[in-house]
């Protein structure tokens, strides 16, 4: 069985929020093409979920991944993913790289939507991807994040016949993996919230800042 490192994407393997990015990217391709509408729904579910009209992140983007679905193919995600790597964590890179020479698999999971998910995976050149599906109209839509990435990520290193060894995040949301037995937690840049909540589940790290 071989040695897994999984890394966290928002805030770790890049220094920004993707699906902000996402939002606006469609949002400004739709009004250079004289889409006015897309923009002003993106608009209207940030206010509804500012307000908390919508409960849930999870909710939020659900609404968001349906109505971009018509809107997006392979290139634009291509050319959205080359826009991202401008935020790349040079530092975490440079660790990747002294695994990637030990023989580790690496593991990019993350909550971002598969459509840009797998091309940022491919580009720095991960063995597998563990990302949020995109959404349809016949199921319950499931974000890739807390349990459910939990769920996901064991399930994927299982099929490649690989053990969690290191897992780097910069978020509380992956405590369910940080307490999952492993040689190595990672912690990048994480927030005090963040740091406080580990303590508080004696959940055992080294940081990266």
């Amino acid at each position: 069985m071989k040695n897994g490192i999984v890394v966290d994407l928002d805030g770790t393997l890049l220094n920004t929020n993707t699906f902000k990015k996402f939002i606006t990217f469609i949002g400004k391709k739709s009004l250079s093409k004289c889409n006015i509408i897309t923009p002003l729904y993106f608009c209207l579910l940030v206010l509804l979920r500012k307000i908390r009209l919508i409960s849930s992140h999870e909710r939020f983007k659900d609404y968001i991944l349906k109505h971009s679905t018509k809107h997006i193919d392979e290139k634009l995600m291509v050319e959205f993913s080359n826009e991202l790597v401008c935020y790349e964590n040079r530092k975490l890179l440079d660790l990747i790289d002294q695994y990637r020479e030990k023989d580790y698999a690496l593991i990019l999971s993350t909550a971002a939507p598969n459509v840009y998910a797998n091309i940022i995976g491919k580009y720095y050149k991960f063995d597998a991807v563990c990302s949020s599906e995109m959404p349809n109209n016949d199921d319950i839509w499931k974000e890739n994040v807390n349990e459910q990435k939990k769920r996901n990520t064991l399930a994927l290193l299982g099929e490649h016949n690989m053990k969690l060894s290191v897992f780097i995040t910069d978020h509380y949301d992956d405590i369910p993996l940080l307490l999952y037995p492993k040689d190595k937690n990672i912690i990048v840049n994480p927030s005090n919230k963040t740091l406080c909540l580990l303590d508080k589940h004696n959940i055992k790290y080294d940081l990266l800042n």
